[in-house]
């Protein structure tokens, strides 16, 4: 299996899991919606017409798949990544990379690791930890509570309960996050996902020059509203996840299994001695490729008569960004449009496919081993790093992150525990 094989299914199993835990999440009623469409166009036809052409063929069904990828890899492809051949246009592209602003919160905004308020939780808990550990949680922890208990701060949680649910101490760390937070979270990371493509599509069609992201599009409504409110009520209610067998065990699954296809892939782009450069290209790509086989897989499980939500939940995606470019007036038209959309930089420039594409071309070009958890901490810190003022990062990632100039670019403070007193002098001048 060669190493193009590999990214395929790495990104198809990131979207697998990206969507099946979106049901758990609040993300029904796009689904919903989009299901309702699909049932009444010819979207949802197994002959559906996608690129003039019938999906139930072949892989040139959706333009610009296999051949497209072939192009990238010799350098020939028409996708090309943010910063490259600058003034070169696509179609109906925008000759010129636009400028894309994302507006932080007017409240300070701390987002930390999930390892970090497990550690809390530990300490909370009596549990035996290093003395240097201890005073670093108490301090951060009491801190934290402080500031955002006085409005000073904000302190969201965001997915970060896929990492702990089901696991020991996972309703403790529950309410630990809730405790901290007050109850202020991120929209799940496919909603806000969505939210700035349909942002970057506007433009796109539009020609605008600048993509402006405002921080609601993070957030379930006004987080500092909601934080005024809730820090003077007596108490708040806080839900969790699913824990349904079926959702546990898929969530389960899929981590190890993508955990253990990057640590394969990496090693083999390793010993063919791929470049960091060339990886961040073929990244680039693999949103687009994504989205492709989930809605093959989709139409080829319609047209044999197997009917799976999780199919459906895998490729609504996709169908909600042609339903929304059609109401756009898109040109070209279709998937045609779509398609030109996710190779220009109109998607490539977008806060979340920007630090992830590079986090994960750093990943899977480096030495060092891929970690189980590290496929989620790329996700996690593609929502975090450009909203938040304060990222506390584990350290690799703090690394990784200043190496590629990521903290420079989103505007935002990078730290782990080893270099926390930076944190907490910042903290301390909130006070």
């Amino acid at each position: 299996m060669g190493s193009r094989t590999l990214k395929r299914s790495r990104s198809v199993e990131q979207f697998d899991a990206f969507f099946w835990t979106a049901l758990g999440a609040g993300s029904t009623l796009p689904i919903l919606r989009c299901f309702s469409e699909q049932l009444t166009g010819p979207a949802f036809s197994p002959h559906a017409d996608i690129g003039a052409k019938p999906l139930v063929v072949s892989v040139e069904c959706l333009p610009g798949i296999s051949s497209q990828r072939e192009q990238v890899e010799a350098g020939e492809g028409d996708c090309t990544p943010a910063g490259s051949k600058a003034g070169a246009t696509l179609g109906s592209m925008p000759p010129n990379v636009p400028k894309v602003g994302i507006e932080k919160p007017p409240l300070p905004t701390l987002w930390v690791d999930t390892s970090v308020i497990i550690k809390i939780t530990k300490v909370e808990r009596g549990e035996a930890l290093q003395d240097v550990e201890v005073q670093r949680c108490k301090r951060l922890r009491d801190l934290v509570r402080g500031l955002v208990r006085d409005g000073k701060l904000l302190f969201p949680e965001s997915d970060q309960e896929e990492e702990y649910v089901a696991q020991r101490l996972d309703d403790d760390v529950h309410r630990m996050f809730a405790s901290l937070s007050l109850g202020i979270s991120m929209t799940h990371r496919v909603g806000i996902q969505d939210s700035h493509i349909f942002h970057g599509m506007k433009a796109y069609a539009k020609g605008l020059a600048a993509i402006y992201l405002p921080y609601s599009t993070y957030f379930h409504g006004d987080p500092v509203r909601q934080l005024e409110e809730v820090r003077h009520e007596r108490f708040f209610v806080s839900l969790g996840l699913s824990k349904g067998t079926e959702m546990l065990r898929r969530r389960a699954d899929a981590k190890a299994d993508i955990g253990r296809k990057w640590e394969e892939l990496r090693q083999r782009l390793v010993a063919e001695r791929q470049t960091y450069e060339k990886q961040l290209e073929l990244e680039l790509h693999g949103y687009w490729d994504a989205l492709v086989e989930l809605v093959k897989k989709f139409y080829a499980n319609m047209a044999a008569g197997r009917h799976d939500v999780w199919d459906f939940m895998g490729a609504h995606g996709a169908f909600l960004y042609r339903t929304y470019w059609r109401e756009l007036g898109g040109q070209p038209p279709d998937w045609e449009g779509v398609y030109k959309f996710f190779c220009s930089t109109y998607f490539s420039e977008l806060p979340l496919p920007f630090v992830s594409c590079r986090l994960n071309a750093n990943l899977l070009t480096g030495n060092e081993a891929i970690a189980p958890g590290d496929p989620m901490d790329v996700e996690l810190l593609s929502v975090a790093l450009p909203v938040a003022h304060f990222v506390l990062a584990d350290r690799r990632m703090e690394l990784r992150i200043k190496q590629l100039g990521l903290d420079q670019k989103c505007n935002t403070e990078v730290y782990s525990m080893s270099t926390i007193d930076g944190l907490f002098a910042r903290l301390e001048g909130l006070k």
